[in-house]
């Protein structure tokens, strides 16, 4: 079979991605040696643009090996030692976990400035959420109860997501766990917003209280 590479300097000697041509899987190599998780499997991720983004992430570390600086890697680990009686649901309940409480259904009734830039920022992935998924996001400006979405709609998301093989799950899951947000992570995996303006709208009221 013949074998691609892609190369990148390494903190140590080199760090290259490889993938059979008829394969649909990559794999990375550091020092000649194929990547392994925790559990002893070799990394193997599905495409090459994710592939890539490990081999700069292992060529970013230097003297060090910092691992929890390894996100990217870390998240392929654990898809990729997926224990087999992990059950995609329980995933997607994760997932839900935020669906009451998502962070940009929570506004602010002052001041006037953030309530605007609450709207003006929030407003557009509701929008792109009802027409997207046919769901009735609730806002509320309380800070002590939640938003309760509707049974309807949960069904709608839950089977959505339990559509997802298995590194859509876990990702989505990082995505929801870090963004405090459901509406972001659907709006940042279908690619209605960037990744780095996910992030931005679910710090907003944190950048606007630092500036």
């Amino acid at each position: 079979t013949t074998i691609r590479t892609a190369s990148l300097i390494s903190f140590s000697s080199l760090t290259h991605i490889a993938s059979g041509e008829r394969s649909p899987v990559y794999e990375i190599h550091l020092d000649q040696r194929k990547l392994r998780t925790p559990g002893g499997k070799a990394l193997l991720v599905p495409n090459e643009v994710l592939a890539l983004a490990l081999a700069r992430e292992w060529d970013s570390q230097k003297n060090t090996i910092q691992r929890h600086c390894m996100h990217l890697t870390t998240l392929c680990n654990r898809v990729v030692d997926w224990q087999t009686e992990l059950e995609p649901m329980s995933i997607v309940e994760g997932i839900m976990q935020f669906a009451d409480t998502d962070t940009i259904c929570f506004r602010c009734q002052e001041p006037d400035e953030l309530v605007k830039l609450q709207r003006d920022s929030w407003d557009p992935i509701l929008q792109w959420i009802v027409e997207r998924y046919s769901l009735r996001p609730m806002l509320t400006n309380s800070l002590v109860s939640s938003v309760t979405m509707s049974r309807t709609d949960r069904n709608v998301l839950t089977r959505h997501f339990l559509s997802y093989n298995r590194w859509g799950l876990i990702g989505s899951q990082a995505c929801a766990e870090n963004l405090k947000s459901v509406f972001l992570t659907l709006a940042a995996v279908d690619g209605f917003c960037s990744a780095t303006r996910a992030v931005e709208l679910s710090l907003l009221e944190q950048t606007f209280q630092a500036s």
